[in-house]
C-alpha cells in the first residue's frame, strides 16, 4: 500500500533552552542531542545535558529510548541516529514517534538511510538546506504487510544489536585510552 509517511507515525522536533539562562544547562544530567551527533548509529551520549529546570520551563520534550532521529538542517541534513537512553534535542532533530505505527525502529531507519540521497537533494532552503516536518511527514512510503515488516525486523534485529554492542565497546576503549593517555603525560 502506498501512503504518505505522516498517515503511519507521527514527528515532532526539539527545542534550544535559553543560552542566556545558566540553570538550564549547569550541572544537567537530562542528554540534550544536537544533529552534528548524528552519524548514522545509535546515540550512546551527548555532548551537552540540560536540567529538569529547562524540561520543566521550555518547549522541550523527552525522546522514548529507541526512537529513531533524524537532521533537518544544514551539512548534516539526512543524518540518522537511534537513541539508546531517553534524551532531549534540538529543533533541527525530526524524531520519529512509533508508539502507534506499523513501522518499526529498525524498518523506519533502514528506510530512511535507504532514501537519504532523495531526502538531501529536495532539502529546501536559500542558506542552508532544510527538510519541513510537513515535508517529511507528505513523503510517499510503500508499506508492505505487517509480516514482512515482522519478518524484517526480527532478521535485522540482531545486527542491530550486534552494532550497538560495537559501538559501546568502542565508546569504552576510548574512553579508557584516553584515561591511559592523561596518566602517563603526568
Amino acid at each position: 500500500t502506498c501512503t504518505k509517511l505522516g498517515k503511519v507515525l507521527k514527528t515532532f522536533s526539539g527545542s534550544t533552552p535559553s543560552r542566556q539562562n545558566n540553570e538550564y544547562y549547569q550541572d544537567g544530567s537530562i542528554p540534550w542531542l544536537k544533529t552534528k551527533e548524528l552519524n548514522d548509529r545509535f546515540i550512546l551520549s551527548t555532548e551537552e545535558k540540560i536540567t529538569e529546570t529547562a524540561l520543566k520551563s521550555t518547549s522541550v520534550h523527552i525522546i522514548e529510548k529507541e526512537s529513531v532521529i533524524m537532521a533537518m538542517y544544514g551539512a548534516t541534513i539526512g543524518k540518522l541516529g537511534i537513541s539508546t537512553s531517553a534524551l532531549t534535542c534540538n529543533q533541527a532533530c525530526c524524531v520519529f514517534d512509533l508508539t502507534v505505527s506499523p513501522l518499526t525502529n529498525e524498518f523506519l531507519f533502514s528506510w530512511l538511510y535507504h532514501k537519504k540521497p532523495y531526502l538531501i537533494s529536495l532539502g529546501k532552503g536559500a542558506a542552508q538546506p532544510n527538510l519541513s516536518q510537513e515535508f517529511i511527514q507528505s513523503i510517499d512510503i510503500i508499506l508492505p504487510p505487517s509480516i514482512f515488516i515482522a519478518e524484517y525486523t526480527r532478521l535485522t534485529h540482531p545486527f542491530f544489536q550486534s552494532i550497538k554492542n560495537n559501538q559501546e565497546k568502542i565508546e569504552h576503549l576510548s574512553i579508557l585510552r584516553n584515561q591511559l593517555l592523561k596518566n602517563l603525560l603526568h
